[in-house]
């Protein structure tokens, strides 16, 4: 009877990927950036059903930010003139966007972890600047439109 646990397991990650696609972000990010945001991501995600409140879900937001810059840095570049921009550390900005987007992906849109969990997440999400319209998610699913409260 594992097999449950590893197909949500699997679900939790492709929607996590798409997610992270959604963002246009991953590219500014230096070499091996994503699959570290991807574990965060998956071990926020996986949680989501102990947040009960506004101060539970902006605490977690905060630390992952947190965690965000201290271990994931931008991308070395160098400009059309030959200019070179160092690598850095990210920005808060750049965590939040990041996470803003992926956690409206996977609880907005895809209804997960399950359609009442999402129901109460819903309504603290923060509104991430940028995020894909809806009809070029929806794109993404054979099966056509999904309201946020079926389960996919």
């Amino acid at each position: 009877m594992t097999e449950l646990p590893d197909l949500e397991r699997v679900k939790r990650k492709n929607i996590i990927e798409m997610g992270l696609g959604f963002t246009a972000m991953i590219r500014i990010f230096a070499q091996g950036s994503k699959a570290k945001i991807a574990a965060k991501l998956e071990e926020l995600f996986s949680g989501l059903a102990e947040i009960h409140s506004r101060e539970d879900y902006e605490g977690r937001h905060r630390s992952f930010c947190d965690w965000f810059t201290r271990e994931i840095r931008t991308a070395e570049k160098t400009t059309k003139k030959g200019k070179v921009h160092p690598s850095q550390p990210s920005s808060y900005g750049q965590a939040a966007k990041v996470l803003d987007i992926a956690i409206k992906v996977y609880v907005y849109y895809c209804a997960q972890p399950s359609a009442e969990i999402s129901q109460q997440i819903v309504p603290l999400l923060n509104g991430a600047s940028g995020v894909t319209s809806k009809p070029a998610i929806r794109g993404h699913f054979k099966t056509g439109h999904r309201k946020p409260t079926q389960n996919i």
